[in-house]
């Protein structure tokens, strides 16, 4: 086990190498510094965005959803016109999903409720497990169809970075271990 463990962990890293040095060598070009962040319409941005305290940033900062998505826009080299479709597709999302987590808010009320009563009914909470089960679904839905929607928005290269952070977001769980033996 331990050493499917190892070779996965090994593939892994090699993919990562993989990645990183794969656009660096591809026509020898060098990269400019990252460009300056293009405006972005602060006041658009859905409330859902909103990060709740104690979420802090790796940076150790505070990033309200316009500086996120700045330093989404500033990593990906987004265009303006990029931004703006983005900042679409963020609020089309939140007015998708904002009813949707309130209807299983509500339901998860009334299953507490029935609980709380003398008498639960097993048909009332099932009936609201399933209807919660629904409403989850269509925001699985809505967040695909986001995504989607946001991949289209990227050229090749902006894919490839996208790519490394998803590289990242997984491999991150693994760091610790590599600090801790000082390896990197």
């Amino acid at each position: 086990m331990r050493t499917k463990y190892l070779f996965t962990l090994a593939v892994v890293l090699v993919l990562a190498a993989a990645l990183l040095v794969a656009p660096a060598s591809a026509g020898k070009r060098k990269r400019a510094a990252v460009p300056a962040t293009p405006a972005i319409p602060t006041g658009v941005l859905p409330d859902s965005l909103q990060i709740p305290p104690g979420a802090e940033s790796l940076l150790g900062q505070w990033l309200s959803p316009a500086e996120s998505l700045a330093v989404v826009a500033a990593f990906l080299e987004l265009t303006p016109e990029q931004v703006s479709a983005l900042t679409t597709l963020l609020q089309e999302r939140h007015t998708a999903i904002a009813p949707l987590i309130q209807e299983v808010v509500t339901r998860q009320q009334q299953i507490a409720e029935q609980l709380q009563s003398g008498a639960p009914d097993a048909l009332t909470i099932g009936t609201l497990v399933i209807e919660i089960h629904q409403y989850l679904q269509q925001v699985h839905e809505v967040q695909a169809a986001f995504m989607q929607g946001f991949l289209n928005l990227l050229n090749d290269e902006q894919r490839h970075r996208y790519a490394a952070i998803r590289l990242a977001d997984q491999l991150q769980p693994f760091l610790p271990a590599f600090r801790t033996l000082r390896l990197i």
